[in-house]
């Protein structure tokens, strides 16, 4: 009778672990449309096939699969590639630093914990350190920090969410803090303070104009013709279409993120007439940091003060302190037919630090 008990404990053990999936498992994963998961160790891919070894037989003969059979390619270490997407290089998904939950909206949040019980998963945040919670059927994917992944949604879905954030799973790869330029004096871009005023104020600018653009968005007195100009415009502001903007209101404790042109384009349907957006105490408080692309990134920290009209009577106003990532970028002009180099000052991810009532 012990004997059956613990037989039967074993096998509930196994069957109700919610961490100990397939996936997770020591070998490389490809995901075929036909609803298939193959095992194995993933040798050589390009445009027509996948070649590999079987994981009951690693070190026997290749088989290779037809690419176009093929939605989405798993390797142990984290990387990725979608070829449905015509995206023909591998992805590094998995973030040595952080674990990255992967939502249906889809955003990407970072977690520096995750835990996941029957119905949902929990999680601290890796920017702020509060600990938060999402029902699991809001949850496509996991990547966790050692290169193993958990899916808790069908494949395809998972590809359709991996579709949009992978220019921000790339971005974290070649700009995260192990893919600075090494850590020395010149890694760092030296600056007279006349320097560090003249780009945080180029930044600022660039700041304010985002304010204009996002007041003409969101007024519902302006042409859908002037909205389009104000979108593309305010697209032009950022450094990369990946960019990202945080959003967070007094009257909800969840922040949320949304890609760039997203977040532009939800502001047409804000629940107010107009929306007043303006930038104040602004300061920087890193210095330029190069990047592994050779561009120099910093920070700008600053106050928003937020006001939506209703009626002409101010409906809502907060005042909330964002971090702003700058980047500065190289361009060529020619100067009398002289070859210069100049800097120009771009928009990247838009952060909240705290939001409060104005």
């Amino acid at each position: 009778m012990k004997y059956n008990y613990f037989l039967y404990f074993l096998y509930a053990a196994f069957l109700f672990c919610p961490l100990i999936t397939e996936a997770q498992l020591s070998h490389d994963i490809i995901y075929l449309k036909n609803q298939q998961a193959v095992k194995g160790t993933i040798t050589h891919t390009d445009h027509t096939k996948v070649t590999y070894r079987k994981t009951e037989n690693p070190e026997g003969t290749l088989n290779e699969l037809p690419m176009q059979e093929v939605l989405l390619l798993f390797k142990r270490n984290g990387e990725f590639m979608v070829p449905t997407l015509n995206i023909q290089h591998w992805v590094a998904g998995a973030d040595p630093a952080v674990h990255q939950i992967i939502t249906h909206q889809p955003q990407v949040l970072r977690a520096q914990r995750v835990d996941i019980s029957e119905a949902t998963v929990n999680y601290q945040n890796a920017i702020d350190y509060q600990s938060n919670q999402l029902d699991k059927r809001e949850v496509c994917l996991i990547l966790y920090q050692d290169g193993t992944h958990q899916m808790f949604a069908p494949v395809a879905e998972v590809v359709a969410a991996l579709q949009k954030v992978i220019p921000v799973l790339d971005k974290q790869y070649n700009m995260g803090e192990g893919h600075f330029v090494k850590d020395n004096p010149a890694s760092y871009m030296d600056l007279t303070e006349e320097e560090i005023s003249f780009f945080r104020e180029k930044a600022l600018q660039k700041a304010r104009d985002l304010g204009r653009y996002l007041n003409l968005i969101s007024n519902r007195n302006e042409t859908e013709e002037q909205k389009r100009y104000a979108i593309k415009a305010a697209l032009n502001l950022f450094a990369y279409d990946s960019s990202q903007v945080e959003v967070s209101s007094v009257h909800r404790k969840i922040k949320q993120r949304f890609f760039i042109r997203e977040y532009l384009e939800r502001l047409r349907f804000l629940p107010y007439d107009k929306v007043e957006l303006v930038w104040i105490k602004a300061q920087m408080v890193s210095r330029f940091r190069k990047g592994a692309d050779g561009k120099y990134y910093g920070i700008i920290t600053a106050q928003q003060l937020f006001r939506g009209f209703l009626e002409n009577k101010i409906a809502y106003q907060d005042v909330t302190e964002k971090n702003i990532e700058i980047v500065l970028d190289q361009y060529t002009v020619f100067d009398e037919g002289i070859k210069k180099q100049r800097w120009d000052v771009f928009l990247s991810d838009i952060s909240v630090q705290q939001t409060r009532v104005k």
